[in-house]
């Protein structure tokens, strides 16, 4: 009887918890080199889940990178059943200037054919950089 209140009381306990995680008014504003790293790898875990429209938000319209989503969709959607694909972007270090935020990063990938055993591609690019620009509040791969 006794873990019976107990286990309610754990489960009001959380709920207020929940509930009231909102109140108090202090928020802590996420810096904007948290929120490059975010976006990159927000933009490689779309492509490793083949969701192209995630992948093409976390561009600037237009962009050389949109540009480059685009082109990576063209080429493995169509054979979307037939491959898994990995993609790691290690952030390395972002500076910012304004609007405009340069990263120096290593993008590995991993493309393997489903059924079909030691069929794996896998790329690591080096270092190279990825611009990033600030549009509305808001961080896009830019190339």
């Amino acid at each position: 009887m006794v873990y019976g209140n107990i286990e309610k009381l754990l489960l009001i306990l959380a709920l207020l918890v929940i509930f009231l995680a909102g109140c108090g008014g202090v928020t802590t504003p996420v810096s904007d080199e948290t929120q490059i790293r975010n976006k990159i790898g927000q933009w490689s875990a779309a492509i490793s889940a083949k969701n192209w429209e995630l992948a093409k938000s976390c561009c600037y319209p237009g962009s050389p990178a949109y540009s480059a989503t685009e082109q990576v969709e063209a080429m493995l959607a169509p054979y979307s059943s037939l491959y898994t694909i990995w993609v790691n972007t290690t952030v390395y270090s972002v500076n910012i200037e304004g609007n405009e935020a340069t990263t120096i990063v290593n993008i590995h990938t991993e493309v393997c054919i489903v059924d079909y055993q030691g069929g794996c591609v896998t790329d690591d690019t080096g270092l190279g950089t990825m611009t990033l620009i600030k549009n509305r509040g808001e961080w896009y791969l830019y190339s």
